[in-house]
């Protein structure tokens, strides 16, 4: 009963995000902007943003160690319910409930929940290294700005230095060993996360898990287009290209919660730069964040509901079958 409990708490916590969020988004703006739009061109743009789920779930399998596989059906709903709430609430509640979920329901432990947390980051951080490349590469008038640059020399840097500690695990764990207290707890705790980086320490795992970034950027990029052609407007390669670095490089910084605002706001002078109307530009920068939105923060929560609903049902004729 009490995890019965449990359960349904966590899926109100939950809802009650999507609902924060779907309450801070622009509503009647979208709406006013959505009613002319191609349907057919929307539901493109969602199903590409959705699909980025499909290579995410690629990613974390191949960062979980070979001791601690789990079921790629289980990584998903995981997955899934943490962007849920990346997409309702604060990062640190992203990351807290990464952690917390891999730990516990994905039987994985702390150590290899918080590994798998630090190569989602590095690889992510050279995911978004490569398109700030391309789009030096093809866009007009580019210029690294402080974000850029920072992600050009900070991430290669992380990246190596992630790298050697993953080959000098065994050190932590002589001194750990010859610690005691809350040190030696803490260095033990670090020597086992060190050592769940093991896709740091072969080449194949890691090179496909950025392929599998690369293919998140190419479907949120896929994204952007299909919003913007549901309202008449063909972007060419270098405008989606410099709109999808924007609200990447953007989300970096944002301080609010699905980077509300930010997104709008970096997208929408993107695009005022290329040259669109001011109208037209907001149009484009509210559709591509809503069907940005709608399925990374609607998905971890059908996938929670069914859940609740098929436990609680397994528990609610288990109780019938025992009853006199």
């Amino acid at each position: 009963m009490k995890r019965n409990w449990t359960w349904v708490l966590g899926w109100l916590v939950l809802t009650a995000l999507v609902v924060a969020t779907a309450r801070r988004v622009d509503a009647a703006g979208t709406l006013r902007v959505l009613a002319g739009a191609d349907l057919l061109w929307l539901a493109l743009a969602v199903l590409a943003n959705g699909a980025i789920l499909a290579p995410a779930t690629g990613q974390w399998i191949l960062f979980l160690s070979r001791e601690s596989r789990i079921g790629a059906r289980r990584v998903f709903g995981i997955l899934s319910l943490t962007a849920s709430v990346a997409n309702g609430g604060p990062p640190a509640a992203a990351l807290v409930t990464q952690v917390h979920l891999l730990a516990t329901r994905g039987g994985v432990g702390h150590a290899a929940a918080v590994s798998l947390t630090i190569l989602d980051h590095i690889v992510e951080g050279l995911a978004k290294l490569a398109i700030v490349a391309l789009a030096a590469a093809v866009v007009p008038g580019f210029q690294y700005r402080a974000l850029g640059l920072g992600i050009i020399l900070g991430v290669p840097a992380l990246a190596l230095a992630f790298v050697v500690l993953a080959h000098r695990g065994h050190v932590l764990d002589r001194w750990a060993a010859a610690t005691r207290g809350r040190l030696g707890r803490a260095l033990g705790f670090l020597g086992r996360t060190i050592h769940h980086l093991e896709a740091l320490r072969r080449p194949a795992p890691l090179v496909l898990a950025v392929v599998l970034g690369l293919a998140k950027k190419a479907l949120e990029a896929a994204g952007i287009a299909a919003a913007a052609a549901a309202l008449g407007v063909v972007l060419p390669f270098w405008l989606v290209v410099a709109m999808l670095v924007a609200v990447n490089l953007s989300s970096l910084v944002a301080p609010t919660p699905a980077a509300l605002g930010v997104y709008e706001g970096a997208a929408f002078l993107v695009l005022r730069s290329a040259g669109l109307g001011a109208d037209q530009a907001l149009a484009v920068a509210l559709v591509a964040h809503a069907t940005y939105l709608l399925p990374l923060a609607s998905i971890g929560w059908i996938v929670e509901s069914l859940r609740l609903a098929g436990g609680l049902g397994r528990r609610g004729r288990s109780g019938t079958e025992a009853e006199p």
